[in-house]
């Protein structure tokens, strides 16, 4: 899909370097000279045409062209490709973990300590509730900064809850050695 994109650009660019008007002066009809022999035929590119073909309208060379076209092109293609290549957005990533995880401690608080259910379906409802949640903002968040990546948003949602987890347990297995050191000592 992207190389027919960029194909289409530089063929539009090219187009419209062939069909560009002349800016300035338009050539001024030649007077006929009494003699026999017909005035020389100048061309739309200001140049006399002595074989009874016309060129085509070219208003530049084709040098002039190509050195024309030669920043122009690649600068294109770049931003074209920087366009239609899905990113993952920072603010869907980050606001759909913050739900997820809001949601996940909401539910384990709701079911574990309102509902008095047991601890292991308590963490089953609150994984699942985390998870809906992550899900269900991180597709409304990409809506909304109409993001293409929604795929890579939710993966990247889905690895920063994990990382957030894990950085939470090593905070609580690392304070609980220290508070078993501190009273063994």
């Amino acid at each position: 899909m992207a190389l027919v994109a960029c194909t289409a650009l530089v063929d539009r660019v090219e187009w419209a370097h062939r069909t560009r008007r002349p800016r300035g002066r338009l050539p001024q009809p030649v007077e006929a000279v009494d003699s026999g022999n017909p005035p020389p035929r100048e061309g739309l590119n200001g140049r006399v045409n002595d074989d009874l073909n016309d060129e085509p309208f070219d208003p530049y060379s084709v040098d002039n062209r190509v050195a024309d076209l030669e920043p122009t092109v690649p600068m294109a293609l770049w931003e074209l490709e920087a366009e239609l290549t899905p990113a993952p957005s920072l603010v869907v990533v980050l606001g759909s973990a913050l739900a997820g995880i809001a949601g996940g401690v909401l539910s384990l608080y709701v079911v574990y300590g309102l509902f008095r259910w047991p601890i292991e379906l308590s963490i089953g409802a609150a994984t699942f509730t985390l998870l809906m949640a992550l899900l269900i903002s991180g597709v409304i968040l990409s809506a909304l900064v109409d993001s293409r990546a929604l795929a890579a948003n939710l993966l990247f949602s889905c690895g920063l809850v994990v990382a957030v987890l894990l950085f939470f347990t090593c905070c609580i297995l690392t304070g609980a050695l220290a508070a078993v050191l501190l009273l063994a000592w």
